[in-house]
């Protein structure tokens, strides 16, 4: 899924939709659910005989999967543009397992 919506939206457009077409902090956002691109999308997915039995639900599951961080890759990628590169937090690191006694 993740080639062909990079092939057919920007990051930047992905970045202005969402499944629903919800308004989201303040914006509206272009509606993906009933879109003639994903319909398309998805169509052209399922003539590959890889993805040929995928169902609906897991289609449109990566779908919402990929566009869900668009948003913040845009803000990203404007901050380092104007030279203020953002600071990733350090990963969570696993914590300590202690063994319990017997």
């Amino acid at each position: 899924m993740k080639p062909a919506w990079t092939k057919v939206l920007s990051l930047k457009v992905r970045a202005g939709c969402n499944w629903e077409g919800k308004l989201r902090n303040g914006t509206r956002k272009h509606g993906l659910e009933k879109s003639a691109i994903t319909r398309a999308i998805f169509e052209g997915v399922k003539g590959d005989p890889q993805f040929r039995n995928a169902r609906q639900s897991e289609l449109e599951w990566e779908t919402k999967n990929f566009m869900k961080r668009a948003p913040e890759q845009v803000r990203s990628e404007e901050a380092v543009a104007a030279g203020n590169p953002v600071v990733e937090p350090p990963a969570e690191e696993d914590p300590v397992q202690v063994e319990q006694p017997n």
